[in-house]
């Protein structure tokens, strides 16, 4: 027995069990009892999905009420709406008729728009992932509109203090610079 625990059973090992062991014989034709009727269940529990029966009240409230869904109001998959694009050009060329996109430059506006949030949340989810985090913060956005493409958004500051350098001339331009004013001096005083 020991030996044929690393291989498969085979039909004529089962056969040479079976015969040695008296106490429950196998009978060559089972009797077929026909339909089976369903058993009726109880009352279903609450469970993630939902309730499965109309149970009213508390039973037939999910046991954990899902989230709605994050709806974009563009149409499909689109991040920004052609009403929405079409509200932003009238505000920057100043509501005139006529002052419009065409279509081709609309899709291809609307197209950069969506191209753009892919390649911020996509570069956003690496950041996240170099971290050993499954949630992408708010943080992984800023870190790259701030360095991928220097635009920072007001109220979201980094953790870190942006300290401005003062610009410190090389010796040699002072100089100069202090050459020239005193020749302006010198040249007002003479005529």
């Amino acid at each position: 027995m020991a030996s044929s625990a690393g291989q498969p059973f085979n039909h004529t090992q089962n056969a040479a069990l079976n015969v040695g062991n008296p106490k429950f014989p196998i009978p060559k034709n089972l009797p077929n009892s026909g339909p089976h009727n369903p058993v009726p269940l109880g009352p279903a529990r609450p469970t993630f999905g939902g309730p499965s029966n109309g149970a009213p009240g508390m039973m037939g409230q999910p046991a954990v009420q899902k989230t709605p869904h994050f709806i974009l109001e563009g149409e499909g998959d689109r991040v920004l709406s052609k009403k929405k694009l079409d509200e932003l050009v009238r505000q920057v060329t100043g509501g005139g008729e006529g002052d419009g996109l065409t279509p081709d430059v609309e899709e291809s506006v609307l197209t950069l728009a969506d191209d753009f949030v892919d390649s911020i949340i996509t570069a956003a989810c690496r950041l996240a992932k170099i971290r050993p985090n499954s949630t992408l913060d708010i943080r992984d956005i800023q870190i790259i509109l701030e360095r991928n493409y220097n635009i920072r958004v007001p109220g979201y500051s980094l953790d870190e203090v942006r300290t401005v350098r003062k610009f410190q001339p090389a010796p040699g331009w002072t100089q100069k610079m202090n050459a020239v004013q005193a020749a302006k001096v010198m040249g007002k005083n003479d005529a």
